[in-house]
């Protein structure tokens, strides 16, 4: 399944933790350009639309990019960082998915004739208490990825 007849062959796939992380791979593949998806999804109206396209320019792009940027002791060293990125890109999704689903559900926590000032300060403080549960999991993500680089790389 991963047997490849030179590198060229494994540029061309598809990198799932690219596509996923972003330019939160693109920090653990010394690939810096996917830095540019951080301003870009701020733009109003069009940058969630921008950024996914970004992510799926650096799912093609991936591999390549980090062949050129990271050294790797071989092959199989190579997937085993890119599996585990994509694992963890698994993980970061899925988790977004059900913090935005809490916070749906909070906000559509209301009785009849409810003071809807009262369901906007409870959607900006999930909002503020989200964002950070979502820093504090990416954090944790990093130090996971690390203690398990360290694993591979022994």
């Amino acid at each position: 399944m991963n047997n490849f007849d030179n590198i060229e062959d494994l540029k061309k796939n598809f990198n799932w933790g690219a596509f996923l992380l972003g330019w939160i791979w693109g920090l653990f593949n010394n690939s810096y350009v996917t830095l540019v998806q951080i301003p870009v999804t701020f733009i109003p109206h069009i940058g969630s639309w921008i950024g996914f396209g970004l992510a799926i320019f650096f799912g093609i792009k991936g591999n390549a990019w980090a062949l050129e940027h990271k050294q790797f002791k071989s092959v199989i060293d190579f997937l085993k960082y890119q599996k585990i990125l994509t694992c963890i890109g698994i993980l970061v999704q899925v988790t977004c998915v059900i913090l935005v689903k809490i916070l749906f559900e909070l906000s559509a926590l209301h009785p009849p004739g409810y003071d809807f000032s009262i369901t906007t300060k409870i959607i900006k403080t999930s909002l503020i208490i989200l964002t950070i549960v979502y820093i504090v999991v990416c954090i944790f993500i990093i130090k996971i990825i690390k203690k398990l680089l360290i694993l591979i790389n022994s």
